[in-house]
């Protein structure tokens, strides 16, 4: 039987590091999701708000639930002298650059409005 040496593990570092850039990204998300998103769609639709924001947010974890196994899967085939991984971050830094903060308000403004008109009641005009 072999005797494994007992080095000392030297991850202490990138672990520390690792969590608290997840911590970063977590708290970046919270905000974004819980204050800046529910106020932007307030001032979209003051009306249907509440089920403005309800169909983005479903739609938004629909979409994640299907692309993140996808991409996943996909980078896991992915044979690159850049690696599995580094393709797929570059492109993902390319396509949030490129994102047009006009482009996100109109499809935010088209989604509030479509979830708010299916989900009011429709009056009766009486003459």
């Amino acid at each position: 039987m072999t005797d494994v040496s007992a080095r000392p593990v030297r991850g202490g570092r990138v672990l520390t590091g690792q969590v608290l850039v997840k911590l970063a990204l977590f708290a970046t998300y919270a905000a974004f999701v819980s204050v800046l998103l529910p106020a932007r769609v307030a001032e979209l639709d003051p009306a249907g708000k509440v089920v403005a924001l309800a169909a983005i947010s479903s739609v938004a974890f629909a979409v994640t639930a299907v692309a993140q196994p996808l991409v996943g899967a996909l980078s896991d085939r992915t044979r690159s002298p850049l690696g599995r991984r580094l393709p797929w971050m570059i492109g993902g830094a390319v396509i949030g650059g490129l994102a047009d903060d006009d482009a996100a308000r109109a499809v935010a403004r088209a989604t509030a409005r479509a979830a708010s008109s299916s989900a009011r009641p429709t009056r009766s005009v009486s003459t």
